[in-house]
């Protein structure tokens, strides 16, 4: 199994054939968006992984920011 760390302490597992497990995080607890934001969150970087977008790339990581900061700045 491979965890995947990304930005805002979201945690992506997988297993070895890249199907997904689970991903955690604390988007709401951390006061960084609302506990809706933060399930349509998770389910877009799953539906993500799940096609085949690679993750772990830095840009991917920027994206996260981007949207945290929009969320931040709405």
């Amino acid at each position: 199994m491979t965890t995947i760390n990304l930005p805002f302490n979201i945690k992506v597992e997988l297993f070895d054939d890249n199907s997904i497990t689970s991903i955690t995080s604390n988007l709401y607890k951390d006061g960084h968006c609302t506990k809706k934001e933060q399930d349509v969150i998770e389910c877009f970087i799953l539906a993500q992984a799940a096609s085949g977008i690679d993750i772990e790339h830095p840009d991917y990581s920027t994206s996260i920011v981007t949207v945290m900061e929009t969320l931040a700045n709405q």
